[in-house]
């Protein structure tokens, strides 16, 4: 059984002058161990559930992988219960929050040492700013969105992110083509 994202708890709540027994929401937050080819990598820190999607996702933006032809298959914990029809996904691992992701041989770059993965831009704790500009292609103009369109968006986001109605703090992203 996969993890609760936002388990109920008892708390005491402060209402009209008087303490009162209640149940409350709250987002978890654990430690997922990235692993890459059977070594560790990093730990971050999320709520978990989409544990596949956040180790590829961080992959692709630090440019290890550029895309999934990269990846040769992926271990993850059994209790994580994700699928993926695109990777080679084993839900084999005991231990509970971990990914492992091995490469192909051909795959994208392999770090050199185990790199820090926080929820910050990534801006913060770099050196110089050349170490910022990792390779991506520069992008021609793209499509424009309609300013009516964009609280839309804002909508269908918060339609997924269920468990932000229940906790009422937890960060998500979103991703739309032109068409909403």
């Amino acid at each position: 059984m996969p993890r609760p994202q936002a388990p109920p708890v008892q708390i005491a709540r402060w209402r009209a002058g008087d303490w009162r027994d209640d149940r409350d929401q709250v987002a978890a937050e654990e430690p997922l161990q990235l692993s890459l080819d059977g070594k560790p990598l990093s730990i971050v820190m999320r709520t978990p559930g989409n544990d596949l999607e956040l180790a590829l996702g961080l992959l692709w933006a630090e440019r290890v992988i550029r895309s999934l032809d990269d990846v040769a298959r992926v271990r993850i914990s059994a209790e994580a219960q994700e699928s993926e029809p695109r990777v080679s996904l084993a839900n084999d691992l005991v231990e509970s929050n971990q990914v492992d992701i091995y490469l192909r041989s051909s795959g994208g770059r392999r770090p050199e040492r185990s790199f820090l993965a926080t929820s910050a831009c990534g801006v913060c704790g770099a050196t110089t700013v050349e170490s910022l500009a990792l390779d991506f292609p520069l992008l021609d103009a793209g499509p424009t969105v309609g300013a009516a369109m964009l609280p839309r968006l804002s909508d269908r986001l918060r339609e997924q992110q269920r468990i932000f109605e229940s906790t009422g703090g937890l960060h998500a992203a979103g991703l739309f083509d032109t068409g909403g």
